[in-house]
């Protein structure tokens, strides 16, 4: 049986979920595949103290992976996702999100302060307070995405 992810207007979410089924496919939210319909207004949803939340993906400031274990960093807290790093960032489908290490993906708009380090590296001071490094595996594309 295939199982897919939806990522659709909230509007057509259960008439695609519907049509789905009858051919036999399965929606899963931790499926590998996506179903993602264009301009549609991009969430994640995640878990904080046991209540699942819709959290618009402007609002992360980073997202963070620890194995298939997923923190996603807003203003107001931490939230939890089990899933793969590549998954969200497949998901999520928005330029302002740029990969700056193995595991950490950063909202470029909540970027506050770029600083070279020593060794082909950034640090970055994020909206939050946090400082996060850009790894020199990500130097170049963090560059080319950031416009230096």
């Amino acid at each position: 049986m295939m199982r897919i992810r939806l990522n659709v207007n909230p509007v057509n979410y259960e008439i695609i979920k519907k049509e789905l089924e009858k051919l036999g496919i399965i929606i899963d939210e931790q499926a590998d595949f996506t179903l993602s319909e264009d301009n549609v207004f991009q969430s994640i949803s995640a878990k904080k103290d046991d209540d699942v939340y819709i959290i618009p993906v402007e609002s992360i400031i980073y997202i963070e992976s620890f194995g298939h274990n997923i923190v996603i960093h807003r203003k107001d807290g931490q939230y939890y996702k089990r899933d793969t790093l590549a998954n969200i960032q497949n998901s999520i489908q928005n330029d302002d999100f740029i990969r700056v290490h193995n595991s950490t993906i950063v909202n470029k708009e909540k970027i506050k302060h770029i600083r070279p380090i020593i060794g082909m590296k950034f640090e970055l001071l994020l909206e939050n307070g946090t400082k996060t490094t850009v790894s020199r595996t990500y130097y170049y594309q963090f560059k080319e995405k950031i416009g230096f």
